[in-house]
């Protein structure tokens, strides 16, 4: 599912599509983030999110030029936190 949300996104923002990547995500329904995802919430706390295609869904995202990270809030009660990367940079897929 992020995956999907990713490459769309990216697609609509772009105009472009996203390539060849590794899709790592985290669903979190209801609850608080996990001490191992806090630093990526804290990074993309700064971020203020873009709720343009309607009510029920935002999201927020930072790109760099190695990686890129999302978080998708689902009717105020779906966290999912992701990130996409080139399958040679792609971070221990247990550390999400």
């Amino acid at each position: 599912m992020a995956e999907k949300l990713i490459r769309g996104l990216h697609y609509a923002e772009t105009n472009t599509p996203l390539g060849d990547v590794t899709v790592h995500a985290k669903m979190l329904i209801n609850e608080p983030v996990p001490y191992d995802l806090r630093d990526v919430e804290s990074i993309l706390g700064g971020i203020p999110p873009d709720d343009r295609l309607g009510p029920g869904f935002s999201y927020k995202r930072l790109h760099t030029e190695r990686i890129s990270l999302w978080a998708f809030l689902i009717w105020g009660q779906v966290l999912i936190i992701s990130f996409a990367a080139a399958p040679s940079v792609v971070p221990d897929p247990h550390s999400l």
